[in-house]
């Protein structure tokens, strides 16, 4: 994997490229708490609350706050 100087963060595809690191690392690592693939919408509540945050719930987003759950769901209805 290329590593960038801090200088090109904001360089869109830099940018796009470590996210998608960082969210297949978070897929990754969420497959091994759920034992199977994780959604769209758990993938983006680890990446919006952390693995630690998320963890709090047991991993499972019908016990996350209303707010995060409803877009979480929407992200998993997006895709269909």
């Amino acid at each position: 994997m290329p590593v960038y100087p801090y200088s090109m963060a904001k360089d869109p595809d830099v940018s796009r490229c470590y996210a998608r690191t960082w969210l297949a690392h978070l897929r990754g690592r969420l497959a091994e708490q759920l034992g199977r693939p994780a959604s769209l919408g758990e993938t983006w509540l680890a990446w919006n609350m952390g693995m630690r945050g998320y963890g709090r719930y047991g991993f499972n987003m019908h016990k996350v706050p209303d707010d995060k759950f409803i877009k979480a769901h929407r992200l998993n209805n997006a895709v269909k």
